[in-house]
């Protein structure tokens, strides 16, 4: 904890060479961020339990579920230690996040790319949106 109730915890992800998530609490909120992190079959239960009841979760969604299978946009990308919308949501409502936040977007992807993904990813969650510079979310 530090000085003044600010609370920071944080745990590994799945990444080539490493990477931690982290969870901020401070006042009764928190905010969970993770990216450059993949999960494979299942939510990751380190970032289950790290993520639990968090207000928002900030979560690498760089591909779509076509995308990171190799259906479209290249090779298959699983390894890689990015993650795609519907893992990210089966993460969300496995940890009881009330906001889901989308982020690392591919740079391949156009704005228009990233708008469609968030638009199928509302058909799962509908508290998604998209991260974009300069975004500023009140707790």
């Amino acid at each position: 904890e530090i000085d003044g109730g600010v609370r920071v915890s944080n745990c590994s992800g799945n990444h080539p060479g490493g990477v931690y998530a982290y969870r901020v609490d401070y006042r009764g909120k928190s905010v969970v961020y993770c990216t450059d992190s993949e999960h494979y079959s299942i939510p990751d239960p380190k970032i289950v339990a790290l993520a639990k009841n968090a207000d928002v979760l900030i979560f690498d969604t760089m591909y779509t579920p076509e995308e990171y299978e190799g259906k479209t946009g290249g090779p298959p990308k699983t390894g890689w230690g990015h993650s795609h919308f519907v893992a990210g949501v089966e993460l969300v409502k496995k940890a009881g996040i009330k906001t889901y936040v989308l982020t690392h977007h591919d740079p391949g992807q156009t704005d228009a790319m990233v708008h469609e993904k968030v638009r199928r990813t509302r058909e799962l969650f509908p508290n998604s949106l998209a991260a974009y510079e300069g975004l500023v979310l009140e707790l």
